[in-house]
């Protein structure tokens, strides 16, 4: 029965087709050539599968030298087949037009003529003989030589390229040489085909809408792509260039300019509606079939009827709740993070705003607003109840609900640690709409002037704020960066998180080339940083001194900095200080603190601005990097997991990016400071008189992992020892690199040369051994695993004296940052108040205590007040000896009170009293009902409370695990108060008598201590409670 309607139906939809009366022969014939024309571009201009290549020769700038810049020119065999492009960027700083004369081994390919201090791009094409040349060649066989008339110009960019540039987004794109037809493309049968749909089309007759205003956009879009069609077909026959469209941007082409036949199609005469809906009826039900034909007729009469007030009532029902929604993540809330962050930023917020952020709230309200346009009067209520409450929901995510997610900076993002937030949020969420959607009438009568009013505050907030952030402004690297002293060089070279075991790992496998790169240098093998984090770790190095969580961090910075440091004795001694440095101004600016008097400094001062880019692609990027951080804010975790998952969906909806653009490989650090780096390297000359101490501060090796042992982008790596080898080997090459050029100024062998980092990445070492009775092997909670820590601790340190020369000298001298001071000023010869001994002069067999201080680094890398905890472990051997770390104490803030009855061990509310040696949380079922519980890791395990001074009873609720009994031992603030066996597997409480302490501490320190029989964790604990005796 239902086979014979289908069938029935069917052919009275294609004799409704059928009836359809001819266009007519004029417009006919003028379908008959569009679809012919559209067929053309399709088997001439369109591509399937296009594999862009391009080698880049030059990405920094060469100033020319005697009117003139040479580039030897590298391997190009993987052009091979292809017509080459080159592409060039040259500036001009003069005040007249220059021209210049490019040519590749004497054969000149053309002149350009460069405006006065403007920076222009040339494209040239190569022919086929000369690009299959080329790529046969050998590297170095050919050179591209660029001469102009006198000095002042320079080439910032090279590239050679079977495209000169693409797009990519809703329209996919590439513009490629004219004689190019490398590429796959659709067959003559897939065209011809096409022919004949498009044609067949034409007898449903090409009619536009009766709405004014919609047949103008009909027509304006239609001519608006058939001129880019006819436009590809004829641009090779007048220029040197060719278009290729991907098949989808054809067919969306397509679509607009037949979207007048499409309508007839989707809405005939009347006999062709209704066998559709018959059809839908027949496939759908007969109830579902009456109620979409019941809709459908509904709509069509009110969008007859629709006047213009009626078109601007729905505009004010929709428009200001569709405003208020995509207001909140594009650009409010991009305001929110970038006066939060302004001190990272190197334009004003108005730079990014106009246009790029305005640009993105107009497209996407005018299609929010649009997509409503089109429904009925109740639907449109519902729509915007709909819109208000997306906005309100979005607006408490991003401001009521915000989740730590650490810092975004493109590292990896625990999102597992979150997700139990699931199933509220989706409640919540849902609660919401369902209640905007059931009250949509009430609802979309107060959402206009409510949403009006919030936008209204919020704008008036931001311009409000523009007069602060405002203070941002583009600055360009000054000369005196790059320049060095003749008389006297101090030069010290940070590679951030470069882990020192990884560069032994180097030397062993190529020891002649490191003798002779890093010659006169002693590698200090058992170097210690004293922190884990930049922040802390860098103020030890340049003081000497380390922090101890007695004061908020920025004051401690501020006055260690004030006391001494290396750029305040320096400077006594006539030297000038440089600093550039991947740290936002205004964490550097604590180390040159105000009103220091006699004792203040004025350094050149460098923030490496990420992306290390022009301004027009820094304005560009750093939009969409706002909308990005934006959006991730205030969705909820879910579509936070999605997002994580799919990092190129921003580039995909809101961005076209150009071929040229370095943006988005350098927002990551490490790209970005090999770039800078790279043209630092290429800058550098001689042009101090007076001594300089020159400090460059480097993110690479830092995560995220995104270049290989060749410095090439790779994309975005997980964290591994393999990966972290190739971004390390890259950094080494950089600093062997910069040495080099050194020396070709005769600079080197002068010189005071420091390269080292301000602390490892964390991965376990190599040759870690042994086993420390204080400190955990696994990762927990509150602490890393023993092995992270040696990690974070292994920061690399080589020094090289004046005058040194001969192979690298590998030392097994416990040293650390508080020791860089005092070597820098012996070494000089000057005197200091420094603590500690020049690293030179250490004797390597005397053994030395040096102290690890660790923290959280979730939310703490950059601390604005005090440390949540800092612990105090103390080092006795070498580093890579598990059996030499010793965990001391915790020093908790100031004034800290942790008073509680019950710690429910598990649950978010006991991080704050467990210390070192517990696991991360846990659950299981007993007897029918969920229990939370934390492991204990090793030896011992902390718990911080604040206890009274007289007498009190500690009980514990704990379990063994695989039925063996275990022993535990309570310590409280030093002193032992007793031992019980834990039996079997069942939970037992276990009390112990607390005696009374008029001297007892703000803050108890109380240390459970297991004595497991296997090396896998043995006690569980559930809650820990405390009772007054």
């Amino acid at each position: 029965m239902l086979t014979g309607r289908f069938a029935w139906v069917s052919v009275s939809l294609f004799q409704a087709l059928r009836r359809a009366s001819w266009p007519g022969l004029t417009r006919g014939l003028l379908l008959i050539a569009l679809a012919g024309c559209c067929a053309t571009v399709l088997a001439a201009r369109a591509y399937l599968q296009f594999d862009r290549v391009r080698v880049k020769v030059v990405t920094t700038e060469r100033q020319a030298s005697g009117g003139s810049v040479v580039v030897p020119l590298p391997e190009l065999s993987s052009l091979a087949g292809f017509r080459p492009a080159v592409i060039l960027q040259l500036e001009n700083r003069n005040r007249v037009a220059t021209t210049v004369a490019v040519s590749i081994n004497d054969a000149e390919l053309t002149r350009a003529v460069l405006p006065p201090e403007r920076t222009v791009r040339v494209d040239l094409n190569l022919s086929a003989i000369a690009g299959s040349a080329l790529a046969r060649a050998r590297e170095g066989s050919y050179r591209l030589h660029v001469r102009g008339e006198g000095g002042g110009w320079s080439l910032h960019y090279l590239e050679f390229a079977n495209i000169h540039s693409f797009s990519r987004g809703i329209v996919n794109l590439v513009i490629v040489p004219a004689g190019s037809d490398h590429y796959d493309a659709p067959s003559g049968a897939v065209s011809l085909a096409v022919f004949g749909l498009l044609g067949v089309l034409t007898l449903a007759r090409l009619g536009f809408a009766k709405n004014q205003a919609v047949r103008l956009t009909q027509t304006a879009l239609g001519m608006l792509v058939l001129t880019f069609l006819v436009t590809t077909l004829v641009l090779p026959m007048v220029s040197n260039y060719k278009v290729l469209l991907s098949v989808g941007t054809f067919w969306l082409c397509v679509a607009i300019l037949y979207s007048p036949v499409l309508v007839r199609v989707a809405k005939p005469p009347y006999s062709v509606a209704r066998a559709g809906v018959a059809w839908l009826w027949v496939v759908v039900g007969q109830g579902g079939g009456r109620w979409l034909r019941d809709g459908v007729i509904r709509w069509a009469r009110a969008a007859r009827g629709m006047t213009p007030r009626d078109v601007a009532s729905r505009l004010y029902t929709l428009g200001f709740p569709a405003l208020f929604l995509v207001s909140v993540p594009f650009l409010i809330g991009t305001h929110t993070i970038y006066a939060s962050n302004v001190g990272e930023f190197a334009l004003p917020f108005s730079a990014m705003a106009a246009p790029w952020l305005l640009a993105v709230v107009g497209v996407t309200w005018g299609f929010l607003t649009a997509l409503g346009l089109l429904l009925s009067d109740r639907l449109v209520r519902m729509y915007g109840a709909l819109l208000f409450g997306v906005g309100l929901l979005l607006w408490a995510q991003g401001n009521l609900w915000v989740g730590d997610y650490g810092v975004l900076d493109g590292s990896e993002i625990d999102l597992e640690r979150l997700a139990w937030r699931v199933p509220y949020e989706l409640t919540l969420w849902s609660a919401v709409l369902v209640a905007v959607v059931a009250l949509g009438l009430r609802v979309s009568r107060i959402a206009p002037l409510a949403s009006q009013m919030f936008v209204g505050v919020q704008v008036v907030a931001i311009l409000v704020g523009q007069s602060a952030n405002g203070q941002a402004r583009w600055e360009e690297p000054p000369p005196e960066i790059y320049q060095f002293s003749a008389q006297q060089n101090v030069i010290v070279v940070v590679l951030d998180a470069f882990q020192s075991d990884v560069f032994e790992e180097f030397v062993e496998l190529d020891r002649p080339w490191f003798d002779e790169r890093f010659s006169g240098f002693v590698f200090f093998a058992d170097h210690a940083s004293p922190f884990p984090t930049t922040s802390l770790s860098m103020p030890a190095m340049l003081t000497g001194r380390t922090y101890r969580n007695a004061r908020p961090v920025p004051e401690f910075v501020r006055d260690a900095f004030g006391e001494a440091s290396i750029f305040r004795g320096l400077r006594r001694h006539g030297y000038e200080i440089d600093i550039a440095s991947i740290l936002e101004p205004s964490w550097v600016d604590d180390w040159f603190p105000a009103g220091a008097g006699e004792r203040g400094v004025d350094p050149l001062r460098m923030a490496i601005r990420r992306p290390y880019v022009g301004i027009e692609d820094y304005r560009r990027f750093t939009a969409r990097q706002l909308i990005e951080l934006s959006v991730f804010r205030h969705v909820p975790h879910i579509a936070k997991e999605a997002l994580a998952q799919h990092q190129d969906w921003f580039s995909r909806v809101f961005w076209t990016f150009s071929q040229g653009s370095m943006a988005e490989e350098r927002r990551y650090l490490a790209r970005n400071s090999q770039e800078f780096f790279s043209e630092f390297i290429d800058n550098v000359t001689m042009g101090r008189s007076r001594p300089v101490f020159k400090l460059i501060h480097l993110g690479i090796p830092h995560a995220a992992l995104v270049v290989d042992e060749d410095c090439d982008f790779v994309g975005r790596l997980r964290l591994s020892r393999e990966a972290y080898l190739g971004q390390a080997r890259c950094a080494v090459d950089l600093a062997a690199t910069f040495l080099d050029r050194l020396r070709v100024l005769d600079v080197y062998d002068d010189s005071v040369i420091v390269v080292l980092s301000d602390h490892g990445i964390g991965l376990e070492p190599r040759g870690f051994t042994g086993e420390s009775g204080s400190l955990p092997r696994d990762n927990g909670k509150p602490t890393e695993r023993l092995a992270s820590l040696v990690g974070r601790a292994k920061a690399l340190m080589l020094v090289k004296p004046p005058g040194s020369d001969g192979p690298l000298v590998i030392s097994r001298t416990p040293t650390t940052h508080t020791d860089l001071p005092a070597t820098i000023f012996d070494i000089l010869g000057f005197s200091h108040a420094f603590e500690g001994i020049s690293m030179l002069k250490r004797d390597p067999t005397q053994a030395r205590r040096r102290i690890y201080r660790h923290y959280g680094l979730r939310g703490q890398r950059f601390p604005k007040g005090y440390l949540r905890r800092l612990d105090v472990i103390t080092i006795e051997r070498d580093l890579l000896d598990g059996g030499g770390w010793s965990y001391q104490r915790s020093i908790l803030p100031p004034g800290l009170e942790l008073r509680v009855q019950t710690i429910d061990f598990g649950t978010d509310g006991a991080g704050s009293h467990l210390g070192p040696g517990w696991s991360r949380s846990a659950t299981e079922e007993i007897d029918g009902r969920e229990i939370t519980f934390t492991w204990g890791l090793g030896r011992r395990a902390t718990v911080f409370a604040s206890l009274p001074s007289g007498a009190a009873r500690l009980t514990a609720r704990l379990s063994a695990a695989d039925k063996r009994d275990e022993i535990v031992e309570l310590e409280v603030d030093g002193r032992r108060l007793g031992r019980i066996t834990v039996r079997g597997e069942r939970y037992q409480d276990a009390t112990f008598r607390i005696p009374p302490d008029p001297d007892r501490p703000r803050i108890s320190s109380l240390v459970l201590h297991f004595k497991p029989t296997t090396d896998a964790p043995a006690v569980k604990v559930d809650r820990i409670s405390f009772r007054s005796d």
